[in-house]
């Protein structure tokens, strides 16, 4: 196999140019049955055909950080599904269905950040940050026009400070207490970092750059110059060598310590700290003290939150000391430690980004830093799909299903209830028990920073293909992709025995091809879930949609959902992305009428009032909901055509291949019985990044839901 998808994608969301009752403004109101609206109730059937996973959180257990659940029960001992449950399924599809705007959208206003390329630590001068000033500290260094170390070899800026290099370190001084900014003398001494080239068979050692190493360091200034042994032959190192000729200097600066924020194994050269220091008569000392502005304080803050953002679950909620892909390492102080907000009196050092002229554009915590993008997510969405702001401008959804003001007062409770949902499958038949417990693969969390799959180039939703993810969140030209959906797994359909579970990942057989059983899990740990129980295929509920004061467009719109012509599958519970909680709904019975047939029902109640029931009423309500949305969204008036419908209807009745869907990974070996058992999201990722098209890296966007074919196993195209 050699494609793969993802399991979410996005339904396009269009600038609303609807009019009329799928348009924006105030519902009418409860207070009496209005003419040509509809009230009454729809009872529906819901049947699993996947596995469903409605967890008890109450009665969770915990046992090293890994919880376990049994299904959640109401006093019949029968599985129970909260209401509101099937009213968030309802309402997500039907925002999409109608292109309404977004019911939730906020903490959307600040910049992401994004992982920039190593080469870029190179291009930032460290600094520190007093009150309101900027400090640039390159040492006796030039700023060349980039940013970068002007001269051949360039010599860093900041003195290298050995701190984890060897078991005696000579320089006593930075073993025990906290030294991490302490202002200090040192006495520091100009070396040649080397690198080994092979040009013609022959490898020679070439000079890569200059650094000053520190060679002694007080509290106390050091009045003269002990001249002792030349460090880097004290410490062993074979890359790098003293300078000939060159007079060891007096300075004094901070000490600047990052901790072993780097994995060993992964990054063994990790051995020094540094010592931030400027010079007095500095050939640029005009441009090194600048104005710490409004605008520096904005992206500091966003940078900090976007770093704290992406590892808040690990930190407080895992209570993992370290990124979990990396071992042996611990976080680096700025995820936790550092000011989100750089406020006056604020002490902290940090790397600078500068222009062309030498003025400060970016503050970062770190040498190799995650960068901004130019636009925060809010301003690639459309502001006809922003929130309401006021009862006047509620969409559809709104209406049908309620409505808060995010940003200030106002409310309005909706025109739907759900009722009890109740199971009609007895216990038995109804949940499957595990009695060793089944450990679930490790579920993803959203990450909008994935520029190509979270941003499109158009209204429409086209995907950003083949661009540097820097130019993702660019311009307010750009568009997000749209409401994000977890598509129906069709290809387990064919498998007979994929939930047919032994609790191993052994791979399930079908037309000359291995499908592996991708909702099973490995180890337990902390970010992943045991259940103890789940509710099986074919199990059966029933409850009543309550509505009142529907337009005919806006009823359409719910029939349409509930089309079983349509065959659609709508997504309940936990565990999607594993392919969990997949339904049918099904319309049993309702009784509907319109506010002049509910007069007349109340008016004379022996008198028959007939009510909406028959499929052919259904059919008539749900042309004018189809006629209602291509007449504001499709150019040539086809319903059909219309791209969010295109794309729901697509993510509801499942992808039409037999691709499997997972999250991203390289190809697994054919010998493994597990292909996450070495391959990580982030190798895919991180492969995907490598190059620029056609030179390397295919840079690879997610597919829309329209398009055929998924992902690529493999995302690099190998050179020639």
């Amino acid at each position: 196999m050699s494609d793969f998808h993802n399991p979410y994608n996005f339904v396009p969301t269009l600038p609303r140019n609807s009019t009329g009752d799928l348009g924006d403004h105030a519902p009418l109101g409860h207070h009496v049955y209005h003419p040509e609206h509809y009230s009454g109730w729809i009872e529906v059937e819901m049947e699993t055909v996947t596995p469903l996973l409605i967890p008890d959180a109450a009665k969770a257990q915990e046992q090293n950080q890994h919880k376990s659940f049994s299904v959640r029960r109401g006093a019949d001992n029968k599985p129970y599904l909260p209401p509101t449950t099937i009213k968030g399924v309802l309402r997500s599809a039907y925002e999409a269905a109608t292109n309404s705007r977004f019911g939730v959208f906020n903490k959307h206003d600040m910049r992401l950040g994004y992982r920039a390329n190593a080469k870029a630590g190179g291009n930032v001068v460290p600094a520190v940050i007093t009150g309101n000033s900027i400090q640039l500290m390159p040492g006796f260094t030039e700023i060349g026009k980039q940013g970068e170390p002007a001269g051949k070899p360039a010599t860093m800026y900041a003195a290298w400070l050995p701190k984890y290099c060897c078991k005696k370190n000579p320089l006593s001084y930075l073993s025990g207490e906290r030294v991490d900014g302490k202002f200090v003398y040192a006495e520091i001494e100009l070396n040649q970092h080397f690198i080994t080239r092979e040009k013609n068979g022959q490898k020679k050692r070439v000079n890569n750059f200059n650094f000053w190493r520190v060679i002694e360091l007080s509290e106390q200034k050091i009045e003269s110059l002990a001249s002792p042994k030349s460090l880097s032959q004290i410490l062993g190192s074979d890359d790098s060598a003293p300078v000939e000729n060159q007079p060891h200097r007096l300075v004094k600066g901070y000490v600047v310590v990052t901790s072993q924020n780097m994995a060993q194994k992964n990054m063994p050269n990790k051995h020094d700290e540094r010592l931030f220091f400027v010079p007095q008569g500095h050939p640029q000392a005009q441009k090194l003290k600048q104005q710490l502005t409004e605008e520096h304080k904005q992206q500091w803050k966003e940078l900090i939150t976007n770093y704290r953002q992406i590892h808040e679950k690990e930190i407080s909620i895992q209570k993992l000391i370290g990124p979990p892909a990396l071992k042996d390492t611990t976080w680096s102080k700025h995820i936790y430690d550092s000011e989100p907000e750089l406020k006056n009196g604020t002490f902290t050092f940090c790397y600078a980004r500068l222009d062309e002229n030498l003025n400060v554009i970016g503050l970062y915590p770190v040498m190799i830093s995650r960068e901004l993008f130019q636009q925060p997510p809010c301003k690639l969405l459309h502001q006809s799909l922003h929130q309401a702001t006021s009862i006047e401008e509620l969409s559809p959804a709104d209406r049908v299903f309620g409505w808060i003001n995010a940003q200030g007062k106002g409310a309005w409770k909706g025109q739907l209830r759900i009722s009890s949902v109740n199971c009609e499958t007895n216990e038995s038949a109804a949940i499957q028990t595990f009695r060793s417990g089944l450990t679930l693969a490790i579920l993803g969390q959203a990450k909008p920073e994935q520029a190509r799959f979270y941003v499109a180039k158009d209204e429409n939703g086209t995907p950003l293909k083949g661009v540097e993810k820097a130019k993702g969140y660019a311009t307010e030209q750009q568009h997000l992709r749209g409401r994000k959906i977890y598509p129906h797994h069709t290809y387990w359909n064919k498998l007979a025995d994929y939930w047919n579970t032994n609790g191993k990942m052994n791979p399930v057989p079908h037309d000359n091809k291995k499908y592996y059983r991708e909702y099973i899990g490995g180890e337990q740990t902390s970010q992943n879930r045991t259940i103890t129980e789940w509710i099986k295929p074919q199990t059966k509920f029933r409850f009543k949609i309550h509505i009142t004061n529907l337009t005919a467009e806006e009823l359409g719109g719910l029939f349409w959902l509930l089309d079983e012509t349509e065959n659609f599958y709508h997504r309940v519970g936990g565990g999607k992305p594993l392919g969990f909680g997949s339904v049918k709904l099904r319309i049993k019975e309702m009784e509907l009428r319109d506010g002049e047939a509910w007069k007349n029902f109340y008016q004379n109640i022996l008198s028959s009032s007939p009510a909406l029931y028959s499929k052919n009423d259904i059919s008539a309500i749900i042309e004018k909901f189809k006629n209602a949305t291509s007449q504001s969204y499709s150019r040539h008036n086809n319903f059909d055509q219309v791209s969010f419908i295109i794309a729901l209807r697509k993510a509801l009745q499942g992808y039409d291949d037999d691709l499997p869907v997972h999250y991203p990974r390289p190809q697994a070996k054919p010998t493994s019985t597990d292909p996450r058992a070495k391959d990580k999201i982030y190798h895919w990722f991180g492969n995907n990044e490598q190059g620029m098209q056609g030179s390397g890296g295919r840079q690879h966007a997610l597919p829309a839901l329209q398009e055929s074919g998924g992902l690529p196993y493999e995302p690099i195209t190998p050179k020639k």
